[in-house]
């Protein structure tokens, strides 16, 4: 398995902060089942993971941040 991989596939399982936005690119994966999503993960090139896990860590920090104001 590689890392981006181990990343990304507990976020196929629920979002870190348990509300997922419309623009989360792992909520339609989140309907499928486990096995269909890691093998549609699989299935991805590696930029396209990466630009999954990107968008899931801009999101992340984004939503820490606002809620410590």
């Amino acid at each position: 398995m590689s890392e981006i991989f181990d990343k990304i596939i507990p976020l196929t399982i629920s979002c870190l902060l348990n509300k997922p936005l419309k623009t989360c690119p792992f909520c339609e994966l989140r309907q499928e089942p486990i096995l269909n999503r890691i093998e549609k993960i699989n299935g991805l090139d590696i930029s396209e993971k990466e630009k999954m896990y990107n968008h899931h860590l801009d999101c992340y920090l984004k939503r820490i941040k606002n809620e410590q104001k």
